[in-house]
């Protein structure tokens, strides 16, 4: 089950139950993992890749207020070789009021690349709100590099809730999550 951060951050306990991840719940170990992909989304070679969200801003509604997603995000290596952090900001504005404000960081799991779109996920190693968003919690993006606006904006997801555990599954099987246009920002992917 996937849901946007904003879902995670409103309090809502029913649909939050599944990613609420259980006392002394254990994460498997590992380093980040990669793969380039192929128009199948399928590993074409293993290569050093280099994916960037660059001070993104994604704003969207979610229960009447104003939600607005700020985060960057670099992972970057060769598989068993990844290294990457995470920072997010979340700020919502009810009624023309900024009403909350939360922020999240970790370690980015895995990456994967399809022409100029990328699926990543991360795990939070800090969190100013462990009710919505816990420590372990993994976190999941797309995003698509349209080189610097002369194709077209680039473009991103929301940050979308994984239980524990899924990240890496989703960045080599998954499909790509529902994009937005990026306010502010950059979106950079090399291979």
């Amino acid at each position: 089950m996937l849901l946007p951060v904003a879902l995670l951050a409103w309090g809502c306990t029913e649909p939050l139950a599944p990613l609420a991840s259980p006392p002394g719940a254990l994460v498997p170990a590992g380093g980040a993992s990669f793969s380039r992909g192929d128009e199948s989304g399928l590993n074409a070679r293993d290569g050093r890749l280099d994916i960037h969200a660059v001070n993104v801003s994604i704003e969207t509604m979610v229960f009447n207020s104003v939600v607005i997603d700020l985060y960057s995000f670099h992972v970057k290596g060769r598989p068993g070789d990844m290294k990457g952090k995470f920072k997010l900001y979340q700020l919502r504005s009810i009624e023309g009021q900024m009403e909350a404000e939360v922020i999240a960081s970790g370690e980015m799991l895995c990456g994967t690349v399809v022409g100029n779109k990328a699926r990543v996920a991360g795990r939070i190693t800090h969190t100013t709100f462990p009710e919505g968003l816990p420590v372990n919690q993994e976190l999941l993006w797309s995003v698509t590099d349209n080189g610097n606006g002369e194709n077209a904006p680039d473009t991103g997801s929301q940050p979308l809730g994984l239980p524990p555990g899924l990240g890496e599954a989703y960045c080599s099987l998954g499909a790509f999550a529902p994009e937005l246009l990026v306010g502010q920002g950059q979106i950079k992917i090399r291979t």
